[in-house]
């Protein structure tokens, strides 16, 4: 059940899982693996993920935990189905498949980076903080939606594919194929009744099914089958010969002969193992993390474009928001706060004023400065971020986190960034050359320097940008369309 008082309509909650055992929701589960690793049944599926690995729970999917001798920070997202298919029709209806096989792609980078946004906007703890919220979590079923409904069953096993959503058209009939699949799976279910819904013939029917899902509709439609019938298994005392006739099974032995297929035992036997393993007779040991826990097994990922930029909620953020296509009255970069003060001190110090050089590069629209900082965008659909952490521009000397929402963007985008520590390691970079030079050439500059990263993000409307003040001078953040 999801608690609506706070004004949300999802539950996040961070644990070290020993075990929970069989249950199953009414909603969508997103588990989020911090630290540690945790075996992961669910349905015939067993899977060992890891640190940063992501695992979906789909609505009525039957699945247990349990962690292994060390312990382990979980994310888990559960998300309301009656709420957000209200917003997204398609939402409630789909079956979500992470890809566990190809965990460095980019979806699932993209994936990670929208869920550590919502882990430290939870974090933050801000009373203003619900939009933020309900902004990341739109973005994250867009995705979902987007990149990870598309699957293929290998080896009895399902996973995310992406062949599919290059043909828009494809991928949406596929998944009507299979909500037909679903939704009629207990009648007498044909080729023929489906080719004259899609109309299509059964033959290139059948090839297209066997294609895009890698089983044939009679094996698949018998998948189904037994996958609903392990909940009535679980839930309920009907008798075998009583729930294969429920679920569409003309004969027990058709049942029996497909449910060992996938489970590797009968159906009474699973019925006792899960009886045995349920909410109702084990027990459940699942720890709460604190936010220290959660913020260091974070921190340690190296997946993510925030990965050192979160966020301890006891320490106030400044929050600067700005619309993309807003632009300032017309003024060059160097009559800005930062402008002037980068100009004062470059004789003396080159090295500080490098990051600057390059961003005068840029030669972009200004869309927003402060005492501090300065955004801007360029004629590509990009956008470039500057701050300077000087104590002087400041005038104080608090570590403050800066959190940086950019509303107005959308697509797929690279997100580089180059960090002048106040130390000044390995911040010789090459010299800036004059004013007006191409933004390929800055990133082929900032490529060289030591401390830099490089991620990619699908963004739905709007970027938040964290960046984590601790020891820092500058940060330059370039923002590409791809």
């Amino acid at each position: 059940m999801i608690n609506i008082e706070n004004g949300l309509h999802f539950n996040i909650r961070f644990l070290d899982v020993r075990n929970h055992p069989y249950h199953y929701h009414a909603n969508p589960e997103i588990v989020f693996l911090l630290s540690g690793r945790l075996h992961v049944q669910n349905g015939p599926e067993q899977h060992i993920i890891k640190a940063g690995d992501i695992y979906i729970m789909n609505t009525k999917d039957l699945h247990h935990y349990s962690g292994f001798d060390e312990p382990n920070v979980t994310m888990i997202l559960e998300i309301s189905n009656d709420y957000y298919k209200k917003i997204f029709p398609d939402f409630g209806n789909n079956f979500f498949v992470t890809d566990l096989h190809n965990p460095n792609s980019n979806d699932m980078n993209n994936l990670r980076n929208i869920l550590s946004s919502i882990l430290m906007e939870s974090l933050l703890g801000e009373k203003n903080n619900k939009e933020n919220l309900e902004s990341s979590m739109h973005d994250l079923i867009s995705l979902l939606l987007v990149n990870f409904q598309n699957f293929r069953v290998v080896n009895n096993s399902f996973m995310n594919v992406n062949e599919s959503r290059k043909n828009t058209f494809l991928a949406e009939r596929i998944s009507h194929i299979q909500d037909i699949m679903y939704y009629n799976h207990s009648s007498n279910l044909t080729l023929e009744y489906i080719s004259k819904q899609e109309f299509l013939s059964t033959h290139y029917l059948s090839h297209l099914i066997k294609e895009c899902i890698g089983l044939g509709f009679m094996d698949f439609l018998c998948f189904v089958r037994v996958e609903e019938s392990e909940n009535l298994l679980f839930a309920t005392d009907m008798k075998e010969s009583e729930i294969a006739k429920a679920v569409g099974f003309s004969a027990l032995r058709y049942y029996q002969k497909h449910f060992e297929r996938w489970y590797g035992v009968s159906p009474e036997e699973h019925r006792r193992h899960l009886r045995k393993n349920s909410l109702n007779t084990a027990e459940v040991a699942m720890i709460p993390c604190d936010t220290d826990t959660v913020i260091s097994a974070l921190n340690k990922l190296t997946y993510t474009a925030y990965r050192a930029d979160f966020i301890a909620p006891q320490i106030e953020a400044a929050v600067i928001e700005t619309e993309i296509n807003d632009s300032l009255p017309a003024q060059s970069i160097g009559e800005t706060p930062l402008g002037q003060y980068c100009a004062k001190h470059s004789g003396k110090d080159r090295t500080a004023a490098w990051l600057y050089d390059l961003f005068s590069e840029l030669g972009e629209i200004l869309v927003s400065c402060g005492k501090n900082y300065i955004i801007s965008r360029n004629e590509e659909g990009g956008a470039s971020i500057l701050l300077y952490h000087a104590e002087e521009l400041l005038h104080d000397s608090e570590e403050k986190p800066f959190i940086f929402k950019i509303h107005g963007l959308t697509g797929n985008y690279r997100i580089s960034r180059a960090r002048l520590n106040k130390s000044r390691e390995d911040s010789a970079g090459p010299a800036a050359s004059k004013p007006g030079g191409k933004r390929t050439e800055v990133l082929q500059k900032i490529a060289a320097y030591p401390k830099v990263s490089t991620n990619h993000a699908t963004i739905n409307g709007s970027l938040t940008i964290d960046i984590n003040t601790a020891d820092l001078y500058a940060e330059l953040i370039l923002i590409d369309k791809e």
